[in-house]
């Protein structure tokens, strides 16, 4: 069905984002947590993981939020996004390499 083929490829797009370094840790976190209830697979291990990510980071700014606040708030969250994302990254680029090599293959045209 195209509409699962679509997530499909978001989820590659997102692993090959983050194993890149083009996305960090968190966001890809939070984009692979809603990808997972798109897809019903909220109980894999790898999706799984992208959750807990989420759910620990929930209070440090990433993406638009972060207009609303001022620059010292900025560079003090800053330090927290970057010690968070260093202490998950390896974790979090091996789950997505799984994820990857999961859907890569789905995104296929028959």
């Amino acid at each position: 069905e195209p509409s699962w083929r679509k997530t499909c490829k978001k989820v590659v797009a997102g692993a090959k984002g983050l194993q890149e370094c083009r996305i960090g840790v968190i966001a890809c976190a939070r984009e692979m947590s809603k990808l997972a209830i798109w897809l019903r697979n909220k109980s894999d291990p790898d999706f799984m993981l992208f959750e807990t990510i989420s759910s620990e980071s929930i209070e440090l700014p990433v993406g638009q939020v972060r207009q609303y606040l001022s620059e010292n708030a900025l560079r003090r969250e800053d330090l927290k996004i970057e010690e968070f994302e260093n202490r998950w990254r390896k974790i979090a680029i091996e789950a997505a390499s799984s994820l990857r090599n999961k859907y890569e293959s789905s995104t296929n045209s028959t």
